[in-house]
């Protein structure tokens, strides 16, 4: 894995656990998500639609437009809910 993957997985991990933190104390994540913690986990959920797409196979990251309809305050839900 590269320098910047390890540094994406580990960014997604930490707003992964954040999340479940949040979920466990009874808030609601996505009052608390930065806007970066908001594109990792909406280039995640892309990924994972990718994967079922293309039958489990490694997806790439979508182009920054794909996640332009990701606006301030927006839920990104595979991972909210």
């Amino acid at each position: 894995m590269s320098k910047g993957g390890k540094e994406y997985q580990a960014k997604l991990t930490a707003t992964l656990d954040y999340v479940k933190v949040l979920k466990e104390q009874g808030l609601n994540p996505n009052e608390f998500l930065t806007q970066e913690q908001r594109t990792i986990l909406a280039e995640e959920e892309y990924r994972e639609e990718r994967r079922k797409q293309l039958g489990g196979k490694t997806a790439a990251a979508p182009k920054m437009n794909t996640l332009d309809r990701l606006e301030e305050g927006a839920k990104v839900d595979a991972f909210l809910s």
